[in-house]
């Protein structure tokens, strides 16, 4: 991302791929509407979240209410690795739960994690399906005091 002080290792992503990725992150901190410099109308967000409608319009909402969730999110990305019509992505997402987000209250807990996206792109311009809610998942449990670490049942505690 262009405001971070360290900048990601780029590998195999073309300019255009890299500035559609950058702009759909940066709309979870500076708005839902980057979406539309970021992804295509058709564009596919795998898997929905509940309640989420298909494409990128039906993105926007899920976004306005992660933003209300989460007032100060800081996505900084550490490195894209890219082929031909795809993109790996290593992020580093923080915030402090601040409002109700898929019927958690607010814990007021600051979170820090880890996450690594995988990103297909339809054209050289525009992302058209990402998996990348595994690391906003670990992140929202954790902000709500859940473990993230599954322990065997025969390890003790």
């Amino acid at each position: 991302m262009t405001d971070q002080i360290n900048t990601p290792a780029i590998t195999g992503v073309s300019d255009p791929d890299r500035k559609a990725i950058e702009a759909l992150y940066r709309a979870f901190s500076e708005g839902a509407d980057l979406l539309d410099e970021a992804v295509c109308s058709d564009w596919q967000d795998i898997p929905l979240a509940p309640g989420q409608e298909p494409g990128r319009d039906g993105m926007k909402p899920l976004i306005r209410a992660f933003q209300a969730a989460f007032p100060d999110v800081k996505i900084i990305v550490h490195e894209m690795i890219g082929g031909p019509g795809r993109v790996a992505v290593r992020a580093e997402i923080t915030g402090t739960h601040s409002g109700e987000w898929f019927g958690i209250t607010p814990t007021g807990r600051h979170f820090a994690c880890r996450s690594t996206n995988s990103i297909m792109s339809k054209t050289a311009k525009r992302p058209i399906r990402g998996i990348w809610k595994t690391g906003l998942a670990g992140c929202i449990r954790w902000a709500h005091g859940q473990s993230l670490i599954r322990r065997p049942r025969n390890e003790s505690r």
